[in-house]
């Protein structure tokens, strides 16, 4: 007892202050003035973009092997991870943001555009077989690492809290069998996004190998008619059904249909709710 107290206070401590540094330092957000609660009055043009989260970045202490993709984690990730969760508590309706790094020096043996990418996807990965139940969407910027060169890179990702889903873009999130994709307002092509299509063509790939089928879902928000958003789940799965037969599914391996706005993930009575709403969802059954 006499030394798992003190290590139970350090971890309490060092907590709490990486809490308060977060919302004080990053969104300073600890001033004495009363705060405004009332409802969100932002258009949909006002909504941060997830490029603005690079600005507001947690260091991981997760290395990484030069020209690797695989997170190499010491006895301290546990910690580290039970604080990330601390924070990512602290706004519940956010998105959270993983942002690989990478060098273009770097040789890219992985099968993602770089290795940004797959360092972002493969610490996404650990984050949920960990526990942590979040909408995770991840980025790719490349950083000056030769300092790693024919050594490990130290803090190879960082972390941070979207507010909102992207007004003008898609958001990926993938979970095992699972695949949401958050569309932008509006019906879109999800052809015009490559990370869409490499998700898609990754989920079509296990399908194939385990010979099985994917069910293709379409949600909308409430804005409109009841009977046209079922439509337009409808047109969003059916052209991501296109992509899985493009990728090698045979039609009878693909369904596709719309729940329109009648399964909602989230309150339709904010903007948010509203972006998180718009998907579509894809499952391996």
């Amino acid at each position: 007892m006499k030394i798992v107290l003190p290590g139970l206070i350090v971890f309490a401590l060092w907590s709490a202050l990486c809490v308060r540094w977060y919302v004080c330092g990053i969104h300073e957000q600890c001033s004495d003035q009363p705060k405004d609660l009332g409802e969100e009055v932002v258009t949909p043009e006002e909504v941060m973009d997830s490029a603005s989260i690079i600005e507001d970045v947690i260091e991981a202490p997760l290395t990484f092997e030069w020209s690797g993709a695989d997170p190499l984690v010491g006895e301290e990730f546990d910690n580290y991870r039970d604080s990330l969760m601390l924070i990512f508590d602290s706004e519940p309706g956010s998105i959270v943001e993983i942002i690989g790094l990478y060098d273009p020096q770097e040789l890219n043996n992985s099968n993602f555009e770089n290795l940004g990418f797959a360092r972002a996807q493969a610490v996404k990965d650990l984050l949920l077989s960990s526990g942590i139940k979040r909408s995770i969407n991840i980025q790719a910027k490349p950083e000056d690492l030769s300092a790693g060169l024919g050594d490990r890179i130290n803090n190879g990702v960082l972390f941070g809290l979207n507010p909102t889903l992207p007004a003008n873009g898609f958001v990926i999130n993938r979970n095992g069998q699972k695949l949401i994709i958050h569309f932008p307002s509006n019906s879109a092509n999800p052809r015009s996004d490559q990370q869409v299509l490499d998700a898609i063509r990754g989920l079509a790939k296990d399908a194939l190998t385990q010979k099985r089928t994917i069910l293709v879902v379409g949600h909308t928000d409430n804005q409109g008619e009841a009977r046209e958003n079922k439509v337009l789940g409808l047109i969003r799965a059916s052209k991501i059904k296109d992509i899985l037969l493009d990728s090698g599914m045979a039609e009878e391996y693909v369904l596709a249909e719309s729940e329109g706005e009648e399964d909602p993930l989230a309150s339709n009575g904010t903007i948010t709710g509203r972006q998180l709403n718009r998907r579509v969802e894809l499952v391996i059954i």
